[in-house]
């Protein structure tokens, strides 16, 4: 095996260590990398647990339309996700209370019977997107100002 230069050798460099403490989480968009907002977490996680609820309805039910508005949950839980800490929503839910958070930097989505009635809406034959849901548990936290 021939001897190669210095210049060809190839070393293995450590990365370096992971300095981002436990209350953000980075995720890869694209380009570049940026901080996950807690509560967009915490909306999603909420959004996600009232689709998994829609979902088993329409297991049970075998509803056309309770599929579809479990649908449109996950879509907006999709969205929530995607909110950047600078976002009016995210300001307005704060705003409204809507947020605990909790010790390890996590946030918790607090839902009132409005918010509970406002996501039901779908499911009770209003057909809505992912992104009207969003606008819609905006709105109605933000009438409790």
């Amino acid at each position: 095996m021939p001897a190669t230069p210095d210049s060809e050798r190839r070393t293995h460099v450590r990365p370096p260590p992971d300095r981002t403490s436990h209350r953000a989480r980075r995720i890869t968009l694209g380009l570049g990398t940026r901080v996950k907002d807690a509560r967009a977490a915490a909306l999603a996680r909420y959004l996600y647990q009232r689709a998994a609820a829609f979902s088993l309805s329409a297991d049970v039910n075998d509803a056309h339309g309770t599929a579809h508005a479990g649908m449109a949950l996950l879509d907006a839980a999709a969205l929530a996700e995607q909110l950047r800490s600078t976002d009016e929503s995210l300001r307005t839910l704060s705003e409204a209370g809507r947020f605990e958070t909790m010790p390890d930097g996590k946030a918790v989505f607090l839902e009132t019977s409005e918010l509970r009635a406002a996501i039901q809406r779908p499911l009770l034959g209003s057909r809505m997107t992912g992104q009207e849901i969003l606008a819609l548990v905006v709105e109605t936290a933000g009438r409790r100002r």
